[in-house]
């Protein structure tokens, strides 16, 4: 099972959610992202003035309309996100998706670390 982790900076609060499906890890980033962005919807109203961080440079650029999404299930996510936007009446797309590091990444950062914590749990001893 693969898990996806969306980080509320302002909140300081991490939310982990299990993937039933096998996706690539594009995939799994255009999930998580999905995620943030129904999150950031439930809890703030709108994702106006919201800014999603992710360290895959495909999704942001491809968010952003530098590259195109051709691959369908990435195409369906990417469809998904912009309708989220659409019905908060959110204009300034653009500016609500950045790059970071990986190593700057809160939420992978949690992922790597829950990943070390269930090898270790997992493991025989």
């Amino acid at each position: 099972m693969q898990t996806v982790c969306i980080y509320d900076q302002d909140r300081k609060e991490y939310y982990v959610h299990k993937v039933e499906d096998t996706m690539t890890n594009n995939e799994l980033e255009y999930a998580a992202l999905l995620k943030a962005v129904r999150y950031s919807v439930s809890y703030y109203g709108s994702p106006r003035n919201v800014v999603f961080c992710g360290d895959s440079e495909l999704i942001v650029k491809q968010m952003h309309d530098i590259y195109k999404v051709h691959k369908p299930q990435l195409k369906m996510f990417h469809d998904d996100i912009l309708k989220e936007f659409v019905r908060s009446n959110t204009i300034r797309l653009h500016s609500n998706f950045a790059w970071v590091p990986r190593r700057k990444n809160l939420a992978g950062i949690v992922l790597e670390k829950l990943g070390k914590v269930n090898k270790y749990v997992g493991r025989n001893n």
